[in-house]
């Protein structure tokens, strides 16, 4: 599902003009192609040019990738097999443009390398410093900030995300 919804997203404009998929019009009137694990908002708003992976609400799709990363992090996987699920729920939730998700996501990550017994010191200093620079980066950047924060304080974008899902 996160690399037929990373695909999508990759390719949104192609895909949201596609005939051959279905279209799916929600109660509001808006309209999706669905490719089944994956949903594409026919608008042309920006504000939809995020992955909502089978779910028509990004928000939702990013509750199931931040399960998928925790179990993920369960010793039940090979290091090779839990890599590439990680990689894959990762870049689907970047996809998605969830401040929730990259709210959750934040602390995993912080976990996971902080109590990782592979990963040297030196390579545990190196991510925790270029998470604090990250989080500098967003917060003085003010488009980023925009674009990730810009909803809580402006009631329209979560407005019409919100009339997408429905």
């Amino acid at each position: 599902i996160g690399v037929v919804s990373c695909i999508m997203f990759l390719f949104h404009d192609f895909f949201r003009q596609a005939s051959f998929l279905p279209t799916i019009t929600n109660t509001n009137g808006f309209s999706f192609r669905s490719a089944i694990f994956a949903n594409i908002a026919t608008s042309t708003l920006p504000v939809m040019h995020r992955s909502g992976g089978p779910f028509w609400e990004p928000g939702t799709y990013q509750a199931y990738l931040i399960l998928g990363i925790v179990f993920s992090l369960l010793p039940i996987f090979s290091h090779k097999e839990r890599r590439r699920r990680l990689v894959i729920y990762f870049l689907s939730l970047i996809f998605t443009s969830s401040t929730t998700g990259y709210m959750a996501a934040i602390p995993l990550i912080i976990g996971y390398v902080l109590s990782g017994k592979r990963i040297s010191m030196k390579y545990k200093l190196i991510l925790t410093m270029a998470c604090v620079f990250t989080g500098f980066y967003i917060f003085l950047n003010e488009d980023v900030f925009s674009l990730l924060f810009g909803k809580v304080y402006d009631e329209n974008h979560s407005y019409l995300s919100r009339m997408y899902s429905l």
